[in-house]
């Protein structure tokens, strides 16, 4: 008699007063969807470098972590509401009365369930709200993280391109190179002695068929070709201390393509450097940008049973169909 009576109390315990569950449904913000999108592409924070279901296990990891239920206990006072200043007694409860579990399509999913709807609602609200500002910090840390690195990196190419500038404008300076194109020199004159020497030969071949080897005319031409040969002779000459020499120029010229080269590249480097430097800041600004919701906080209006207490009770009524089975059951002789 007392069985079927505990029972029936524990089972119209586990439906009145019928406890109330709070959800709420949230899923990982867009990205490309950002109108930085584009700009942040290359940038990346964690979660860029992650696939989908790696990253609805950080989203988890996260959620059920020490940090959000401390913001939780902390924005909601449950010290008070629980009656306990032990922070690992509040830590354990609230893991306890709150489920984070991931869905299908990427949906992450917080339920509570109290007697009172109101405060399951605001449970439920609060740890949504940690969670985003959770992860919107450890997004910031890292930003902050690769900003102090590429300022270290934005120092270092600024000396350098510094360093790379002071030397071509030495070497300007040193050789009165006002641009690239002054370094011509014996490089750009060779080839019109050469061209000039073709055309004299030519036109002296031309007048030796009417014109006696002995002709002043002739003679003329021989010496203006002999000349120009022994103008082409002293521009290939190695001779460094000729500023016009061929190799002179073809010296200068290679060091300063050189120090153009360098200054280039640390140029390039540096403006590099300094557009990630302003992609952590475009970071910062979306950092809050990672969960939205797909359903505010709510009360489920399905029919809310307490397993705690349901489950006995239908334990005892097993209980309870066992004794009558074994006395009514006909004894074997």
């Amino acid at each position: 008699m007392w069985l079927g009576t505990a029972a029936a109390l524990l089972a119209l315990l586990s439906i009145f007063p019928q406890p109330q569950k709070a959800v709420a449904s949230l899923s990982p913000m867009d990205q490309n969807q950002s109108g930085l999108a584009s700009a942040l592409a290359p940038l990346g924070g964690f979660a860029g470098y992650l696939g989908t279901q790696q990253i609805m296990d950080v989203y988890l990891k996260v959620g059920r972590s020490v940090e959000v239920r401390r913001k939780v206990i902390k924005s909601l006072k449950l010290n008070d509401r629980w009656g306990s200043a032990s922070e690992s007694y509040l830590l354990r409860r609230l893991e306890s009365e709150i489920e984070i579990k991931a869905l299908r399509g990427s949906i992450l999913q917080i339920e509570a369930k109290f007697y009172d709807g109101d405060f399951a609602v605001a449970l439920v609200t609060a740890y949504a709200a940690a969670m985003r500002e959770r992860l919107a910090e450890i997004s910031q840390s890292q930003t902050s993280f690769k900003r102090a690195v590429l300022d270290g990196l934005m120092s270092d190419a600024s000396k350098r391109l510094k360093a790379a500038e002071d030397k071509l404008n030495k070497f300007r300076r040193e050789n009165d190179i006002p641009d690239i194109g002054a370094l011509g020199g014996a490089g750009g004159r060779l080839p019109g002695l050469q061209t000039l020497l073709q055309n004299k030969e030519s036109d002296l071949v031309l007048m030796q068929t009417y014109l006696a080897p002995g002709n002043y005319s002739v003679q003329a031409l021989k010496a203006e070709i002999a000349e120009i040969r022994r103008q082409i002779e002293l521009a290939r000459k190695p001779d460094f201390s000729n500023p016009t020499s061929l190799e002179r120029v073809i010296v200068r010229s290679t060091e300063y393509q050189y120090l153009i080269r360098e200054v280039s590249f640390t140029q390039n480097l540096y403006e590099s450097y300094m557009k990630l430097l302003e992609g952590t800041y475009l970071e910062d600004l979306v950092s809050v940008m990672n969960l939205r919701y797909l359903e505010d906080p709510h009360l489920d209006p399905g029919w809310q049973v307490n397993f705690f207490l349901f489950l006995p009770s239908i334990f005892l009524l097993l209980l309870i169909a066992a004794f009558e089975f074994r006395v009514i059951a006909p004894r074997s002789e």
